[in-house]
């Protein structure tokens, strides 16, 4: 079967490429034909690319202190975005530019849509939500439309009437939908009138010896202790370097943004961080899921604008709610003492790995 995955850009965020990259391998293992929908906001010029590629190249090995520059860094971390992509998801890759609009997607004529998943029900987080809901396919196309853990990102209701009454119609043409987050399902149900199920996000479709083929050969990091902070605070480095201090580790770090004082890493080289780290400590719900998948105890701390729903539905599905925090303030030592139940926790996964495909089956049958 042809199917079009339609998910938020890809750009600057491991975890947003990484679930994408699960999603179509976990597809094409199926025996389907996935294409990954490349949205992008504007089309950038030809040249753009073989340029960035060279900046790289003189950051990296020639004019180091100059990656401090905000254009340098969003080029470097694009650039590794695409390289990834090229790598392990293309030729099903394709782009498509929000400014013309989605229809012209109707040419390539999917037997099925995917939508999902990160946070692609977020109306802050995209131009036109009615896309996200399949609004460009008109009542005749016959394409099986599926939701795969699609996430609002918060507990809080952000659509406005009309998006509710417009995106409430599309949902409904539907054959399957599921919901990232368990409060997903009661959003879904009071606002829509829709019955969502609830599924874990697509890079637990995955195994975690997919993953470490991801990282073979890649560099070891100087340091044990990961340190993933999309907002970097003092609060937050001093909770770092407490950790860092209790298990006599050395912090190591990475960010897309220039004034958190990394250099980004490739894409291999974030999973590589994680999977050789002692302990993570991050405010990225993809990190938290691949300390997870990698057995690695971790520190989650959350972000109420970036949305807290998503931590509390992941970590309470594994019994690690005590492993969030939204400030050094509540924080309790005493839970870096308490051993993780690793066994346990693998058997959620399994279990959670098998309801999910047991889904995308029974919705592409």
């Amino acid at each position: 079967m042809k199917i079009g995955i339609l998910t938020l850009p890809l750009t600057t965020n491991y975890g947003s490429i990484l679930q994408a990259y699960a999603l179509q391998t976990a597809l094409k293992r199926m025996g389907h034909n996935p294409w990954l929908i490349d949205i992008r906001g504007k089309k950038i010029p030809s040249l753009k690319l073989p340029l960035v590629i060279i900046k790289r190249t003189v950051l990296k090995y020639l004019l180091p202190y100059y990656a401090s520059r905000h254009q340098e860094q969003g080029d470097i971390m694009v650039c590794h975005a695409r390289s990834f992509i090229m790598k392990y998801m293309e030729p099903k890759t394709f782009p498509v530019y929000l400014t013309k609009g989605l229809k012209k997607l109707k040419r390539y004529n999917f037997d099925a849509y995917i939508v999902g998943s990160d946070q692609v029900w977020r109306p802050k987080y995209v131009n036109n939500i009615e896309d996200f809901f399949l609004g460009f396919l008109n009542a005749k196309d016959k394409a099986k439309r599926i939701a795969y853990a699609a996430s609002f990102g918060k507990n809080e209701w952000e659509f406005t009437p009309e998006q509710t009454a417009s995106c409430g119609a599309l949902l409904k043409k539907f054959q399957a939908v599921s919901v990232r987050e368990e409060s997903g399902v009661q959003l879904c149900e009071e606002h829509f009138g829709i019955d969502a199920v609830h599924l874990a996000d697509p890079t637990i479709l995955l195994d975690t010896a997919d993953y470490m083929k991801l990282a073979d050969g890649v560099k070891k990091n100087a340091g044990n202790l990961a340190a993933y902070l999309l907002d970097k605070t003092d609060e937050k480095m001093q909770l770092v370097d407490k950790i860092a201090d209790k298990f006599a580790c050395i912090p190591f770090g990475t960010s897309t943004k220039t004034e958190n004082g990394y250099v980004p890493l490739e894409v291999e080289n974030w999973v590589k961080g994680i999977l050789d780290a002692k302990f993570v400590v991050t405010d990225s719900f993809h990190a938290c899921i691949f300390s997870i998948l990698f057995n690695k105890p971790f520190i989650a701390y959350g972000n109420e604008s970036r949305g807290m729903a998503r931590f509390d539905s992941l970590l309470k599905v594994f019994g690690l709610r005590d492993r969030l925090i939204i400030s050094t303030a509540g924080f309790n030592d005493e839970v870096l003492d308490d051993p993780i139940n690793w066994d346990r926790v693998n058997e959620i996964l399994e279990e959670k790995r098998k309801i999910s495909h047991k889904f995308l089956e029974s919705s592409l049958s």
